[in-house]
């Protein structure tokens, strides 16, 4: 898997940042890791977003040591 972009999406309350979550994932962001929310004076929840692409095993290319100990 290879990370090609990073974001972090933050909400006032919980259920606004669960709609901008909602939206990110329509556009191929995955959740990376579980959300947090700080709850004292003020309410504040974030989620950190990835959007990924699979790696291919043709393009895998072992180092040395790895190969010589069948890796």
């Amino acid at each position: 898997m290879k990370i090609t972009d990073y974001k972090i999406v933050t909400g006032g309350s919980t259920g606004d940042c669960a709609a901008r979550v909602t939206e990110e994932l329509k556009k191929g962001y995955q959740p990376w890791g579980d959300p947090f929310v700080f709850q004292g004076p003020t309410h504040f929840t974030c989620q950190a977003l990835v959007k990924y692409e699979e790696a291919n095993p043709k393009d895998y290319q072992p180092k040395p040591e790895q190969a010589a100990m069948g890796e």
